[in-house]
C-alpha cells in the first residue's frame, strides 16, 4: 500500500483551513484578534446600556441623533443617523458604536440591534477644529416589520438610542456612553402613528 507524504497532509490542511476562513461568514469571523463577533456584540449592546447616562452632554464635541423613515418597494425603513461634530480639541481614532432599546428587535427584520464603525477606517477617523471634515456620522437602516406586525409600544421606544464614542486626545483614549433621544422625520412620525395603531 502506498502512503503519502506528510508534506501531502500538510498541503491538504492549509487548503483546508484556507477555503474555510474564506468562506466564514462575516457575522462570526468580524474580530482579527480571534473573538466571536456575536459574542462581542452581545457583550457590548449590553454594557452601552448599562453604562449610558442621560444627565450630561459631551464637553469635546456636539452629539445629535436623527431618524427617518425611507419606504422601498420591497421594504420598510427606519434610519438611524449618529452624528459627531464641531469639536473643540482634537481627536484621532473615533470609534462610534450606538444600540437601540432590546424591545425594538421584534419591530425589526433583523436578528441584532448594535452597529460599530468599521475597524479598518477607524485610523482615518480624525475630527480638528474648524477644519474639514466638519463632522464624523454613522447611520444604518433597518427594516420595519409588516405593518400588521408592529408593536403597540413602537412609538414609546424607537427614539431611545444608546451610544457609545471612543476616541483619542493627547495620546490619552476616553470611552464616553450616553442615552440619546433620536429627532425623528415627520414622515417616520405620522408612519409609526398609523401603522402602530392598526
Amino acid at each position: 500500500m502506498s502512503r503519502f507524504h506528510p508534506r501531502f497532509y500538510l498541503l491538504v490542511c492549509i487548503i483546508i483551513f484556507t477555503l474555510t476562513a474564506c468562506s466564514s461568514n462575516t457575522n462570526t469571523s468580524f474580530y482579527s484578534n480571534g473573538y466571536n463577533e456575536i459574542e462581542e456584540l452581545e457583550k457590548l449592546d449590553d454594557f452601552i446600556r448599562d453604562q449610558a447616562s442621560e444627565s450630561s452632554k459631551p464637553v469635546n464635541y456636539d452629539l445629535t441623533v436623527t431618524s427617518t423613515f425611507k419606504s422601498g418597494e420591497d421594504a420598510n425603513m427606519i434610519v438611524y443617523d449618529v452624528l459627531v461634530n464641531n469639536v473643540k480639541e482634537e481627536m484621532e481614532n473615533i470609534t462610534i458604536s450606538f444600540t437601540l432599546e432590546p424591545e425594538m428587535i421584534n419591530n425589526l427584520e433583523s436578528y441584532d440591534l448594535i452597529t460599530i464603525s468599521d475597524p479598518d477606517n477607524v485610523k482615518n477617523n480624525k475630527l480638528k477644529p474648524n477644519e474639514k471634515p466638519l463632522g464624523l456620522s454613522l447611520y444604518r437602516g433597518y427594516v420595519l416589520k409588516e405593518e400588521g406586525e408592529l408593536s403597540k409600544n413602537i412609538n414609546n421606544i424607537y427614539k431611545n438610542v444608546y451610544v457609545k464614542i471612543s476616541y483619542d486626545t493627547n495620546g490619552k483614549r476616553t470611552d464616553e456612553y450616553r442615552k440619546m433621544v433620536a429627532t425623528p422625520s415627520t414622515e417616520l412620525v405620522n408612519y409609526l402613528k398609523e401603522t402602530s395603531s392598526l
